[in-house]
């Protein structure tokens, strides 16, 4: 095998070779080697002067000597470090070369030493900031944090980058276009539709303030017919509900939203008004979005930029295969745990004692176990009753429950020792019983959870897809397991989606709740009204607008329609309604 310094020495002489005339192996000038015995390209490529050769000599030693520092690693020698702890002096796995770099904060006015401060979504300063994000590197020593703090500030910032990095630098391409060809190539995709604006304003009772914006239908589109500019926007799967979107203005102010799901069809409303179409027009598409963040700085953006006569002009932005919901609350979620100093199993995942570096950390039963006289009664299991207890302390017969169970060998040994400790990992190929290992777990934990045993639960189920999360409730429901709650949407099994959580809390509601329920709902029609009665789609009458500037706004009211100045001279100007009507026209 080729060391790493000769590999170093090849890179750099293949870059000072002239290689004018020459059809160099690319497999030998990376790897020092090539694989091929009769390999029809160049294995010469070093063409300079004595000097460079030398030159080039004095690398190889320098290089060879600096890479051979390295201490050798073996399959029984690991990295006993965790992270959050201390680190030592001989540790063999510290990175060779240290890359120094400046610790969070100062960057641009979201960049923070402390993860809560940092808004998920980047805002405009950010996406501009020529500096590059700080990231963690695997090397402790230049971490700024340890711990449990620690633990969480590297898991958030690497999943953002991950993530909301995309759509900065695909934002940042938008309003500074990159003249880089191969740059351009590596940045995410995202549709760009420019000549966006604001078209309508209305209130919804379950999402709150949602806008329509308005664009030109694509060239070749507008020719279609009504029918197959229908098909093609279902099959572009542009702008379809939960798309993740974004407008941006002339400034460089952005705001992030989702376009919003279509209303659908119900018995009481078989008919819903559709606030938006993508297709109905020939000539103009609309689509209603939804805010993220629905703050008060996004409102005003929104607001501010909806103009009755008149547009103002914006970019929206489409990131394809993007859901906010698959990494906003994630991320969400390790700001409160950081902010609350709350990380389950802390002790395991952070430890900050050296003496916990010992890869045969011994994890300790859970808690309930821990009780006097409490034993995991595994009875539920045996297909003939047979009475079988795990006792703290105390050797357990694997046989015995191999023998009386449904469980083979492999699943019985990690049932036993999942329950006697605080973490369980079971890990194994496609079909050899995971989840019906689980199943069993979870049959176990059921029958011990009484207020007289352990008082264990509730119990919570997580999975990484819908469907898994369905399959692994129909096998409870097999068992007989039937006091379960679906949490979540998009149930595709019909036996599990009656579990779903809307369903049961609409069966369960009792009669005070429905009361408070009916007058929240009035208390919210209230709101909606009050919003309509605004009147958002006109610019409202004279008189209006000089009795609120009046009421907010004296000092604005004064300038513009007071007669006298502050010196009680009557000022020379023509006509006060004229100024008021410039002043109106002149708005941005």
């Amino acid at each position: 095998m080729v060391r790493q310094g000769y590999v170093v020495v090849y890179i750099m002489r293949f870059i000072k070779a002239d290689l004018t005339g020459y059809s160099i192996c690319r497999e030998f000038a990376r790897d020092g080697k090539c694989r091929f015995r009769k390999c029809k390209f160049s294995h010469s490529i070093s063409n300079s002067s004595d000097t460079d050769k030398k030159d080039q000599r004095d690398n190889s030693n320098t290089a060879g000597d600096s890479l051979s520092k390295e201490p050798e690693r073996t399959d029984s020698e690991g990295d006993s470090r965790i992270p959050g702890q201390a680190v030592q002096k001989n540790d063999k796995l510290l990175p060779l070369f240290n890359m120094n770099q400046t610790f969070p904060g100062g960057r641009h006015n979201n960049d923070s030493a402390d993860i809560c401060d940092i808004r998920i979504l980047p805002t405009p300063e950010e996406i501009l900031s020529p500096h590059p994000e700080y990231l963690p590197v695997k090397d402790p020593e230049q971490w700024h944090l340890d711990g449990v703090p620690g633990l969480l500030d590297r898991n958030f910032r690497l999943l953002r980058q991950d993530t909301v990095g995309q759509l900065r630098d695909t934002i940042r391409a938008v309003l500074q276009p990159s003249t880089n060809r191969r740059k351009a190539k590596t940045q995410p995709r995202a549709y760009a539709d420019p000549n966006v604006s604001i078209a309508a304003l209305f209130f919804s009772q379950r999402i709150g303030l949602k806008f329509v914006i308005q664009f030109r239908q694509l060239y070749h589109v507008q020719r279609m017919s009504i029918k197959q500019r229908e098909e093609w926007w279902e099959l572009s799967n542009r702008l379809q509900g939960g798309a993740f979107l974004c407008l941006v203005d002339a400034r460089g102010e952005v705001l992030f939203c989702t376009a919003a799901e279509p209303p659908k069809l119900t018995p009481r409303n078989p008919r819903p008004k559709d606030w938006s179409s993508l297709w109905k027009d020939k000539d103009i598409a609309t689509v209603a979005l939804e805010l993220i963040d629905p703050s008060g700085d996004d409102v005003q953006f929104i607001l501010g930029r909806y103009r009755p006569r008149g547009t103002v002009q914006l970019t929206l932005l489409e990131f394809p295969g993007i859901l906010f919901p698959a990494f906003g609350p994630t991320l969400q979620a390790l700001q409160e745990m950081k902010r609350s100093g709350d990380l389950p199993f802390a002790e395991f995942l952070a430890p900050v004692s050296l003496e916990t570096c010992d890869h045969s950390m011994d994890v300790p039963p859970p808690e309930y176990a821990l009780k006097p006289g409490f034993s995991f009664d595994l009875s539920c299991l045996m297909t003939d009753k047979t009475p079988l207890k795990i006792r703290r302390g105390q050797t357990f017969d694997i046989q015995k429950l191999q023998d009386h169970s449904a469980l083979d060998k492999t699943q019985a040994v990690a049932l036993v020792n999942t329950q006697q400790r605080r973490i369980g990992l079971i890990q194994g190929p496609p079909g050899t019983g995971k989840s019906y290992t689980g199943v069993a777990l979870i049959k176990v934990l059921l029958a011990n959870g009484g207020k007289d045993k352990g008082n264990i639960g509730p119990i919570i189920c997580v999975c990484y897809t819908n469907h898994a999360l369905d399959q692994l409730l129909e096998e409870l429901l097999e068992k007989k397991i039937a006091q379960i709650v679906r949490i979540g949407s998009r149930s595709q099994s019909e036996v599990v989606s009656r579990y779903t959580l809307r369903k049961l809390v609409r069966k369960t509601k009792t009669k005070s709740e429905r009361g408070e329920l009916q007058a929240l709902n009035q208390q919210v029609e209230d709101y909606r009204e009050s919003f309509v009665n605004l009147k958002l789609h006109s610019e409202g009458s004279e008189s209006d607008l000089k009795q609120f500037l009046q009421t907010h706004d004296p000092k604005h009211h004064c300038q513009l329609l007071d007669k006298y100045d502050e010196e009680a001279f009557q000022k020379a100007q023509r006509k006060r309604g004229d100024v008021f009507q410039q002043w109106i026209k002149a708005g941005p």
